[in-house]
């Protein structure tokens, strides 16, 4: 996959202009993430992005930014299985909250509990 993306510096120093692109891949192992940032090249293996993230500068201290955020497994995305919940009433909204194996964090949009009167 290849895409090009343009990015401004931040406007002031409280005001956040930072781009950030997401990406799902179902990929082969031994594939590679290779970044052109402002001229520089950046070529990462995929297998070290499952170690960990990794980020850098584009030059000295206070210079244009990069990272790269842990490439998590396909197992550690997907969960199936049963919540025990108590009682639910008309009105109240459920947040579901999962911890992953290497400790990162993930939350659902909210469930809004309605009656099957309520829904059409």
């Amino acid at each position: 996959m290849r895409f090009g993306v343009v990015a401004r510096g931040n406007p002031t120093t409280s005001t956040s202009a930072t781009q950030g692109v997401a990406l799902h891949l179902d990929a082969d192992p031994g594939g590679r993430v290779r970044l052109t940032l402002c001229g520089q090249q950046i070529d990462v293996p995929f297998e070290r992005l499952r170690q960990g993230a990794l980020s850098g500068n584009l030059g000295p201290i206070d210079s244009p930014a990069w990272r790269l955020h842990r490439m998590p497994a396909v197992e550690e995305l997907q969960w199936s299985g049963r919540v025990p919940l108590g009682p639910l009433t008309e009105g109240e909204t459920l947040y579901l909250r999962l911890r992953q194996s290497c400790g990162q964090m993930a939350w659902t949009s909210p469930i809004f509990c309605r009656s099957d009167a309520a829904v059409t």
